[in-house]
């Protein structure tokens, strides 16, 4: 419950590996861009969709919370 209600109010870092060179570093946002104004006032559903992308090169993947 931390990372979807966590998500729902702002964009996510989230840290894949260890070592600070940027791989595997990802910057995680809501593709509506609907976030809440206060944390904890809703959660994401597992169908809700996000936007990835990597901050050593950039690429971007789509995924649902779900996934």
């Amino acid at each position: 419950a931390g990372f979807k209600k966590s998500m729902a109010f702002m964009r996510r870092v989230v840290k894949q590996n260890r070592g600070s060179s940027g791989e595997g570093i990802w910057i995680i946002s809501l593709k509506s861009g609907a976030y809440c104004s206060t944390y904890g006032e809703k959660s994401c559903e597992d169908g809700d969709e996000l936007i990835l992308m990597e901050a050593n090169d950039n690429h971007v993947e789509e995924h649902t919370v779900g996934e």
